[in-house]
């Protein structure tokens, strides 16, 4: 069990959404007494058929607790959409003395239906992955590079129990998620397209090559990364739209939240990332990038996330901007020793962004300067952004 980052709002009632595996059920549990909470678990389903037969019981067996109960927690609510009116309508007034904590790993819900009918009565609380500083001294690099950050795969004892566990979320996100939710009509196809956006994390996006390599329409491919991005399985980060002088490319670029996961859906498993290889580049800039997203939620940092790209190909990783603080130019690079060379898309863009702080991310254990450049190393860098 690891302490998290993350923390509930005390006695506000919050929305805790997160991938599945992510850990949003240990944390109410651990953040909330048992005996002053009551539980409707929609993963079970006897609860959800009768709740979805009748949402309105909900709110009958709410206004019904005893006074000791504090707290009422549903998780999975995305299950069962309309228990979202009746706890809006059981917190309208104060009719219910609880607070109330909702978890969810898809916010399709709210695509579908509209506004959320809780905004301004509940906190939005985005659960991530196991980080470096969660860790502590269990963290190791490769094993978070091989097996990603899902706290089951760091209480597992050895690599084989780390794979299974990782193939079989793969198609348990299939069979319970999208099916569940009827997010998707034709499984066979939308499985291509999970192994081509695992296998194209971090590049720039372009639908229509992977509509014919999947055997889908170029709306359609769009509209999956929409179902991952609100299964909270992935995050899009744009192209940069800063005046800059030279041409850019604008398309945007969409990562998967965890490496293992990453290798799990791009059939990668039996393929470990070896150092020096563009297989492990990919996955470092996947790990480090996704640390950044779940900084920024966490810290309510408001950060925006872009990158660049000119026609002729130079680029630069991220063009992070931070409120009250200059605009922050990343480069990432797997390698264990930095040279001038890694610098080169940073030189190249550092005369559009007089202001910003340049910042080159390795695995160097050795920090240095190059010009407006700062060489750190990858985990003394995080720290530099918060």
């Amino acid at each position: 069990m690891f302490p998290r980052l993350l923390k509930l709002p005390g006695d506000r009632s919050c929305l805790l959404f997160g991938a599945g595996g992510t850990g949003k059920r240990t944390l109410v549990r651990q953040a909330l007494p048992g005996e002053a909470t009551r539980t409707y678990d929609l993963a079970d389903p006897d609860t959800e058929d009768r709740l979805a037969r009748d949402p309105l019981a909900l709110e009958r067996e709410v206004l019904g607790l005893p006074a000791g109960i504090r707290c009422v927690v549903l998780e999975e609510v995305q299950r069962v959409p309309p228990l979202l009116e009746a706890v809006r309508s059981l917190m309208e007034g104060r009719r219910a003395p609880q607070s109330f904590v909702l978890t969810g790993s898809s916010a399709r819900m709210f695509r579908a239906g509209g506004a959320n009918p809780l905004a301004g009565r509940a906190a939005l609380r985005l659960l991530f992955p196991l980080l470096r500083r969660e860790l502590g001294p269990a963290w190791e690099l490769e094993r978070a590079l091989a097996f990603g950050g899902l706290p089951e795969v760091w209480n597992l004892a050895g690599d084989a129990e780390r794979t299974e566990y990782l193939r079989a979320y793969a198609h348990a996100y299939l069979r319970e998620q999208i099916r569940a939710e009827q997010a998707v009509r034709r499984l066979d196809p939308f499985r291509r397209f999970l192994q081509a956006a695992a296998r194209g994390s971090g590049q720039i996006l372009n639908y229509s090559r992977i509509a014919r390599e999947v055997g889908a329409d170029v709306k359609t491919v769009q509209g999956w990364y929409g179902v991952l991005e609100d299964t909270f399985l992935g995050f899009f980060v744009a192209g940069c739209r800063l005046p800059v002088r030279r041409q850019l490319r604008q398309a945007a670029k969409f990562y998967l939240f965890d490496p293992g996961v990453a290798r799990a859906l791009g059939l990668l498993l039996a393929v470990p990332p070896e150092p020096g290889t563009r297989h492990h580049g990919e996955l470092f800039e996947q790990l480090v990038l996704a640390e950044l997203h779940a900084r920024s939620a966490y810290g309510n940092l408001d950060w925006r996330f872009s990158h660049l790209r000119s026609r002729d190909g130079v680029a630069v990783d991220l063009v992070l901007d931070r409120p009250g603080r200059p605009t922050a130019l990343v480069q990432i690079t797997g390698a264990e020793q930095v040279r001038e060379e890694h610098g080169k898309s940073l030189r190249a863009f550092q005369d559009d962004f007089p202001d910003a702080e340049l910042f080159l991310l390795s695995r160097d254990p050795r920090p240095r300067r190059m010009g407006r450049i700062r060489a750190l190393p990858w985990e003394e860098g995080l720290e530099q952004f918060d």
